[in-house]
Order: C-alpha cells, then sequence, then structure tokens
C-alpha cells in the first residue's frame, strides 16, 4: 500500500486557492444579479420617464381620437386616476410595472423579465400594439448593465488579491 501524505503548508494552499475560487464564484453571481437590478431600473425609467420603445420609438397611440400620447378613452381613464396623458408610460394600475424584475438568476445567466403570466401577456398585447419592443433592454441600458456587472466582479477580485 502506497500512501501520500500532503504537508501542511500544500494542504494551506489548495484551501486559500479554493477559497479565491469561491469568492470568485461569489462575486460573479454578485455581479449578475447587480446587472439585472440595473438593468430592471433602467428600463422601467425609460418607459415610464420617456416613454420610449428599447429602439428610442417614442410610443404613441394609433387611435385617430387622441388624448395626449392615449386613445381618448384611455387619456379619459388615466386623467380621472389623476396620471398623466402626455407620454405612454405603461403604468395604469402599477401591476404590470410592480412584476417586472429579476425573473432568472443562476447557472452563469441573468435574465430579466415577469414573473406573472398575466403580465407578460399584458405586455405581448402592448408590444403587438405599439409595434415596438418595449421592456426589453436598449443596447445603452445593456451596456450600463454589462458596466455594473465588471464593478461588482472588480470590487470583489481587488479584495481578494490586495
Amino acid at each position: 500500500m502506497i500512501a501520500y501524505q500532503v504537508s501542511n503548508s500544500v494542504e494551506v494552499k489548495v484551501r486559500q486557492g479554493l477559497s479565491i475560487l469561491q469568492g470568485i464564484n461569489l462575486a460573479y453571481q454578485n455581479g449578475l444579479f447587480a446587472a439585472g437590478t440595473e438593468a430592471v431600473k433602467l428600463i422601467k425609467s425609460r418607459v415610464q420617464r420617456s416613454g420610449v420603445s428599447a429602439d428610442g420609438e417614442v410610443l404613441f397611440t394609433k387611435s385617430r381620437a387622441k388624448d395626449g400620447a392615449y386613445s381618448q378613452r384611455h387619456g379619459t381613464a388615466r386623467r380621472l386616476r389623476n396620471l398623466r396623458v402626455s407620454k405612454v408610460d405603461l403604468t395604469f394600475t402599477g401591476d404590470m410595472m410592480k412584476d417586472f424584475g429579476i425573473a432568472f438568476l443562476r447557472n452563469r445567466s441573468v435574465e430579466v423579465g415577469f414573473t406573472s403570466g398575466k403580465e407578460a401577456a399584458k405586455l405581448e398585447r402592448l408590444e403587438q400594439y405599439y409595434g415596438a419592443d418595449i421592456m426589453a433592454a436598449s443596447d445603452d441600458e445593456e451596456s450600463q448593465a454589462l458596466d455594473k456587472f465588471e464593478s461588482e466582479l472588480f470590487k470583489v477580485i481587488d479584495k481578494i488579491f490586495s
């Protein structure tokens, strides 16, 4: 029988190496979460503040009878709720925006979207009506989310190696 004995210093180095790898993996997951959170924040802000699609198209009713950016009927309903009508913000009840967030986070990937099929179906109808991707990340939003990911990742890596 042949037995191997690992010296104490080698065992310590292996444990340190494993600890570093675990730290990097955790940093990666935290970075993904931060990137997803950033993307959600940016997408919601673009839609609610500016009323534009992911491609920068202004969302506007196709109705002939208009009240601001909405049809006459929907504009009146919004005014009764003290909601603005100058821009489409997809916030009538607030349910859709509340449901939009990080939908999936694991195995080195993050996806933003809806957790409710009802709200996802509502968005699908709205995107068909407006003819645009609305709650997708624009190129700039995607870039900013990736910057957030890198920033979070490097924060932890800098701690590990400093």
